[in-house]
């Protein structure tokens, strides 16, 4: 192996860490958010609240995680290319959020439509099959905390540090394996590999974005926005016979 192969395989060990590293952090944020609230009362045994914990836990551990990158290797916080988006910026935003329920759509149609097994739910999912109203929860969580949460990690830093190593093309599809991968805990069953395949495919587009737009609040808003109008969706579906 060169050291050119050395160092690549270096490198992609350095953002699985760090990718992994962040979902550490928020298992460990979440339960001390649960430490902290049960002397106030608060019913960490509810799945509501246990859900909160979870995302809100998540969200902090994966931004944690990334200062402290950033820091570990003297970077910036600019680095992360978070600024107050323009009006060009809410346009990618819209359109963006569009083309990803696009694909999601086209891909969950092939799915149908090939001899492939179903992909698998995410928990959540599951979970809102006996408590629906758990979705409309996860409406507003997605935007202020998973689409922000996620993005800080895997786009402002995993992406920009895959990108300055390999280029564009290159970092955006090593990014958007690391991100699949990252969400293998949350899926069980089967169909694991089709539904790990669709995030990649969407974290492709996630990715796309940010290098067009340059703009980390760009991805973090397409990502809150494609999965609260998925929550949504799924919920009038388990709830009325409008979709069904």
């Amino acid at each position: 192996m060169s050291s050119l192969d050395r160092a690549d395989v270096e490198r992609l060990v350095e953002m699985l860490v760090v990718g992994f590293g962040g979902l550490a952090a928020g298992v460990v944020a979440s339960l001390l958010l649960g430490l902290v609230l049960a002397p106030l009362g608060v019913p960490l045994d509810d799945v509501a609240v246990g859900l909160v914990l979870s995302v809100v836990g998540l969200a902090i551990g994966f931004v944690v995680t990334a200062v402290v990158y950033l820091n570990y290797r003297g970077l910036p916080l600019s680095s992360l290319r978070l600024r107050i988006p323009t009006l060009r910026d809410c346009g990618w935003v819209v359109a963006g959020a569009a083309v990803l329920l696009g694909i999601a759509l086209v891909l969950g149609v092939l799915v149908e439509l090939l001899p492939l097994s179903e992909p698998s739910e995410h928990q959540v999912f599951e979970i809102a099959e006996e408590r629906p109203e758990i979705l409309l929860l996860m409406v507003p969580m997605s935007l202020l905390f998973v689409g922000p949460g996620e993005e800080v990690l895997f786009r402002g830093v995993i992406q920009t540090r895959l990108v300055e190593f390999y280029g564009d093309a290159m970092g955006i599809v090593v990014t958007s394996i690391v991100f699949a991968a990252a969400h293998l805990p949350a899926y069980a069953g089967e169909g694991v590999g089709i539904s790990i395949a669709i995030l990649f495919s969407l974290s492709i587009v996630i990715g796309w974005l940010y290098e067009r737009t340059d703009n980390l609040v760009v991805p973090a808003l397409v990502h809150g926005i494609y999965n609260a109008v998925l929550f949504a969706t799924v919920y009038v579906t388990l709830t009325t016979d409008i979709l069904s």
